[in-house]
């Protein structure tokens, strides 16, 4: 409950970066 009012609180673009940051971090750890 807490984690989607916490995603819900983010603004969209918010997500789209920290998946971003993960696709980088996972091209780094590789």
């Amino acid at each position: 409950s807490a984690a989607g009012a916490e995603h819900q609180h983010q603004p969209p673009y918010g997500t789209e970066k920290a998946q971003a940051r993960e696709r980088t971090h996972a091209r780094e750890v590789i």
